[in-house]
């Protein structure tokens, strides 16, 4: 039997028979946002990962008549890491147009925009300490505009280190 018999990995295959193998970690991401008329939504929780940072997202309304409301959906990460996080954004209009994706550095403690104001694609490759992170994901408006509008938000995350 390869599984460790007592001790704090009891039922675990011991790391010196998959030595090599890769480790890491999968992370599902899904946030069903209403707006509210005529208000900046409130920063919500989209997905946190471990010495890597945070995800926040809002749904504005975007619209400024009143009872008509129109959503606009942003991302936003802030790193948690004292050195910042390597970062490369691909979101779906640079695709469309054939542009590069935005490679920079995330400073600790100040957000950036992942995605600022559109529906679509985002998938972001993350860097810090030797830990790589693949988000990929998307968002889009539902029932809107209307008084019923929403962000809809999906997607996962690959950690891998």
């Amino acid at each position: 039997m390869a599984t460790a018999s007592g001790g704090e990995g009891k039922g675990q295959i011991p790391a010196r028979f998959v030595d090599g193998v890769m480790r890491g970690g999968t992370m599902s991401l899904s946030k069903y946002l209403h707006t509210v008329d005529n208000q900046t939504g409130r920063p919500t929780p989209l997905l946190i990962v471990p010495g890597i940072g945070r995800f926040d997202a809002r749904c504005d309304d975007a619209d400024p008549a009143v009872g008509t409301q129109s959503t606009r959906t942003s991302i936003s990460f802030t790193a948690s890491v004292d050195q910042g996080v390597n970062v490369s954004r691909l979101l779906g209009r640079d695709v469309g147009s054939g542009q590069r994706p935005a490679v920079f550095s995330a400073p600790k403690g100040q957000a950036v925009s992942i995605l600022g104001s559109a529906d679509g694609l985002f998938q972001l490759i993350m860097e810090a300490k030797g830990r790589s992170v693949v988000v990929t994901g998307a968002a889009r408006t539902d029932n809107g505009p209307g008084p019923q509008a929403a962000c809809l938000i999906w997607g996962a995350a690959f950690r891998v280190g």
